[in-house]
Order: C-alpha cells, then sequence, then structure tokens
C-alpha cells in the first residue's frame, strides 16, 4: 500500500453500455469528490491512473466517466477493483477527525482488557460501518458505531471495544 494514497472505496459494478463504473465510496468521502479529476484503480497486475471526466451521484452510489474506460467491457474488468486518490488531493481531517485507514492494522481490546486482534478493514454495511478484527484465522465483525467503540487511540495504535453482549460467543470468542 502506497502511504500518498488513500482508499476511498470499490467498484461494485458495470453502469450501462458506455463505460461508466457504480462505485460505492467509504464514510466520509464526498460522492462528487469534492473537485477531484484523478483515480488511481487497484487493478491486477498493475494500478492504473484515470482521469474523472463525468461523475453523477446515484442514491449511495457514485456513477463514473473515466478516461479510457469507453465500453462495458472495460467498465466490468475493474469491478471489485479498489479505488484510491492522492492523500495531498483531500482536505486534512479536523480536530478528532481521522480516515477510516487509519484504523487498519491497530490493535483491538475489549473494555476488559484482552486483546482481540487487529483491524483488517472496514465494511460500509446498511446501518453504518462494521470493523473487521482478524487474529489466528478468527474474524470477528463489530459495528464501528460510539455505544461499542470505546475509545480509537491512533497514537498508541489501539482501539478499546465493548461488543454487544453475545456477539464474540458467535464468533467462538
Amino acid at each position: 500500500m502506497n502511504s500518498d494514497y488513500l482508499d476511498i472505496g470499490r467498484v461494485v459494478k458495470a453502469q450501462g453500455l458506455r463505460g461508466e463504473i457504480k462505485a460505492v465510496f467509504y464514510p466520509g468521502v464526498p460522492h462528487d469528490l469534492a473537485g477531484i479529476r484523478e483515480l488511481l484503480i487497484l487493478t491486477d497486475p498493475d494500478p492504473i491512473s484515470l482521469a474523472v471526466k463525468k461523475i453523477r451521484v446515484k442514491g449511495v452510489a457514485t456513477i463514473l466517466a473515466l478516461e479510457g474506460v469507453d465500453d462495458r467491457d472495460a467498465a466490468e474488468a475493474l469491478v471489485g477493483a479498489t479505488i484510491q486518490v492522492g492523500r495531498d488531493l483531500l482536505p486534512p481531517p479536523g480536530a478528532d477527525e481521522f480516515f477510516w485507514q487509519a484504523l487498519v492494522g491497530l490493535a483491538v481490546f475489549i473494555d476488559s482488557g484482552r486483546e482481540l486482534g487487529r483491524v483488517a478493514g472496514i465494511m460500509s454495511a446498511g446501518g453504518g460501518e462494521i470493523l473487521a478484527i482478524r487474529d489466528r484465522g478468527r474474524e470477528y465483525l463489530v459495528p464501528a458505531h460510539r455505544e461499542f467503540v470505546r475509545e480509537i487511540d491512533l497514537d498508541g495504535g489501539r482501539i478499546t471495544i465493548s461488543p454487544p453482549e453475545g456477539l464474540l460467543e458467535l464468533y467462538g470468542g
């Protein structure tokens, strides 16, 4: 992962016949991309940088027309790819704000003090975001709500959670 770029979302499907893509952005990313005109698409084997030709918001998704993606086949080749933007193109987070990506890799502790694992990713769900926490082959999915996330200490590299009753037992933890 290049620290000069931030993950902002994913390509979820091809949209129409003219090469547009439908993207879903992570929490806090403006759907209109606030004047950003170039995106990095993490394709296999190499990422590609594409200019943004047109943007329109459709519900919770954003429809993008990208330079060089001119037909449905080209758009379908991007489905599932992560979308990144240059960190220098985004406004810096305000006080007590952070980019969700900053949580990936942080150690997660239950409020009792037991370490649960590390944040492997953040997923958007209909009701909000979910922390994917992994440790030794296990994965725990914990809602990223203030009710359950007690403290985020970016400098200390840790998050303290109070998971909903019974949640950890569902995962055998």
